[in-house]
């Protein structure tokens, strides 16, 4: 039951309380946005680089897969050609550059996100969050630029390889 003096007592602390309240939410309010921008940009970043990461990848898987058969065709080993051999570590070297890629990717948002959620009242973290997110843009573009030009070279020594292996070329 209500006594009079706990009545008295919760209509004098209601204003504080919901004062309490209401700047609890705007600090929440204010923060969201940053979470908000940080989560579209990951998505972002995160569809592209992964639907030409993968390309990549199943081309690469692709190469891998070719330089066996015809490395190893009939149950028997045939001598390769360098061109062949060449693309093949190419091909190892691709996959560990991608594998890098997402790796230092993922450390970046990870540390951002704990950056924001850890700094939430802090001054100017909208601008050092969107300079800390331009390098890692600029970073995972550049990696992206490196595998894109990395597949090309592959694919054009395979190519060759192939020719060479079948020695039409």
């Amino acid at each position: 039951m209500v006594t009079e003096e706990k009545f008295a007592y919760l209509q004098t602390s209601l204003p504080v309380l919901l004062v309490l309240l209401k700047s609890k939410k705007m600090e929440a309010d204010n923060q969201d946005p940053v979470k908000k921008e940080l989560e579209e940009c990951q998505g972002y970043h995160y569809s592209q680089s992964s639907n030409v990461s993968s390309l990549s990848r199943n081309i690469v898987y692709g190469i891998i897969g070719t330089s066996w058969v015809l490395i190893y065709a009939n149950g028997s080993y045939h001598q390769p050609c360098t061109w062949l051999i060449i693309a093949l570590g190419l091909s190892f070297v691709y996959l560990l550059l991608d594998l890098t890629h997402y790796f230092s990717d993922s450390c970046s948002y990870r540390r951002e996100y704990f950056r924001l959620d850890r700094d939430q009242k802090t001054e100017g973290i909208l601008y050092r969050h969107e300079e800390y997110m331009d390098g890692v843009s600029k970073r995972s573009f550049h990696l992206l630029i490196a595998k894109f030009v990395c597949v090309l070279m592959i694919a054009v020594i395979f190519v060759i390889g192939i020719l060479r292996q079948l020695e039409i070329f």
